[in-house]
């Protein structure tokens, strides 16, 4: 398990640019933004490292996600939803969403010994190209689903052979070009 510390090291090193906030000792904000394609976000991550593991749901662990400005848009009449992959009330936060939907806690997608630069950052950016898709064509085009929906042709990373605690997940290894990329954006 990462601890708050390291995660902060690991963001400044990564995105030096983020601004970070510590709010209590074991958790910290970090607020910064990602241009996936023709939009410039202002996104905001939260996260809180736990006392202790217990069994808890892993989306109570995740980190927390969201877009602070240009304000999310709704498509209405998408087959999708007005606004896919998002949480708008979410366990962890006493204040109404939208937020996002970036990681299958069932596909075992982030734990708490990853670092947000190379799980939460690029999967955020994913989550942001893919809604900038959905604005444009009404489909949703990205990874994963959200939390509640049905496997649909996806392998299920839970079960691939060879996968495991110390084994990388399908997913993760789907993003490693954009955690390179995240990353040269601290450059």
């Amino acid at each position: 398990m990462m601890t708050i510390e390291r995660q902060i090291e690991d963001m400044a090193a990564c995105l030096p640019e983020w601004q970070m906030t510590r709010i209590a000792e074991r958790t910290a904000f970090w607020v910064g933004e990602l241009t996936p394609y023709n939009t410039t976000y202002r996104v905001r991550v939260e996260h809180t490292v736990p006392p202790v593991i217990e069994y808890q749901c892993l989306l109570r662990l995740q980190p927390l996600v969201e877009v602070l400005s240009p304000r999310l848009q709704r498509r209405n009449g998408s087959a999708e939803g007005a606004l896919p992959h998002v949480y708008w009330e979410h366990p962890r936060a006493a204040r109404p969403g939208p937020f996002l939907c970036v990681f299958d806690a069932d596909a075992r997608e982030w734990t708490l010994s990853d670092p947000l630069s190379t799980t939460t950052i690029p999967f955020t950016l994913n989550w942001l190209q893919s809604y900038e898709g959905w604005l444009a064509t009404g489909k949703w085009l990205g990874l994963g689903r959200h939390a509640g929906q049905e496997r649909t042709g996806e392998p299920n990373y839970k079960l691939e052979p060879g996968t495991g605690p110390d084994t990388p997940r399908s997913s993760l290894d789907r993003f490693a070009a954009l955690a390179a990329s995240t990353a040269a954006l601290g450059s």
